[in-house]
């Protein structure tokens, strides 16, 4: 069993924290420049922007209802209106400017400014992806190869449980009973004492005593259900997690891809106790 036991001696990448993925994406996403909470700290903005000037990329977003609570005025309409939720664009000049969600449709056409805003959501994908997505794609895949690798050591030993009953029934019987009693195997032997009979005379009498001989180690393990069946609910919880990972990029998804991982990770964790447990019989 020592190629079994080898094959989980590294220890697993630790599970992701079970956090609401759409904080931690954000959380990502400013790390890596490409938001701000405050975006009146911008130094050097164009307020308002010069007439006929449009902006060259989108630079970073903010939403300041989730961080400073405060308005902001757009610098690209007339009446500098106030917005949560808008863009730090850069202007042909290199300088920055703050852009209303809604004010940067109205006033720089929907093409170019979807355009601008696809990309800034591209970058922003991408950072995250390879910040958090691909470490859990890549546990994924470490769980995975350990799974599978396990399959075939676990079903020989199963075998030879399913064996042992047929060709050793006396010694199963034996096994099964002391892993009832917590794994102990104990034997009954019978010896004769001394005693006073009814008629006041001395007399023996038979006493059974319990000699313990040995213990099964692990004992639940050997009445378990078959491990085969575990192990394969853990590959498909696995792949179902990466199927999710490289599909939709919402972030209800992710959390779902996330919780996927995790259990498959605990499924497959539990099916190497089992097995550590086969190899102590």
């Amino acid at each position: 069993m020592t190629d079994v036991r080898s094959a989980f001696a590294a220890k697993l990448p630790t599970p992701p924290d079970r956090d609401d993925e759409a904080i931690t994406r954000q959380a990502i996403i400013r790390e890596a420049g490409l938001s701000v909470d405050d975006p009146e700290t911008i130094a050097n903005r164009h307020h308002p922007i010069p007439a006929g000037m449009d902006p060259v990329r989108l630079l970073k977003d903010y939403d300041t209802s989730r961080t400073t609570g405060r308005k902001v005025r757009c610098s690209a309409c007339a009446h500098q209106q106030q917005h949560n939720r808008g863009f730090v664009a850069e202007m042909p000049d290199g300088r920055p400017a703050l852009i209303g969600i809604n004010c940067g449709e109205r006033h720089f056409g929907d093409g170019e400014w979807a355009r601008m805003h696809v990309d800034l959501r591209r970058e922003q994908d991408t950072v995250y992806y390879e910040a958090r997505v691909l470490p859990a794609l890549n546990q994924i895949t470490a769980a995975y190869d350990r799974a599978v690798a396990l399959k075939g050591a676990i079903k020989s030993y199963e075998a030879a449980w399913r064996g042992l009953k047929t060709s050793l029934p006396a010694l199963f019987k034996l096994l099964e009973t002391a892993c009832k009693n917590d794994g102990f195997m104990d034997r009954y032997v019978t010896r004769q004492i001394p005693t006073i009979g009814g008629d006041g005379k001395p007399t023996t009498k038979d006493q059974i005593d319990t000699v313990r001989f040995g213990k099964v180690p692990e004992p639940w393990a050997f009445g378990a259900r078959s491990v085969v069946f575990d192990l394969d609910n853990a590959i498909s919880t696995l792949r179902t997690s990466k199927l999710k990972f490289e599909g939709t990029a919402d972030t209800k998804s992710r959390r779902a891809a996330f919780a996927d991982l995790a259990r498959g990770r605990r499924m497959v964790e539990d099916v190497a106790k089992q097995v550590r447990a086969y190899a102590s019989h």
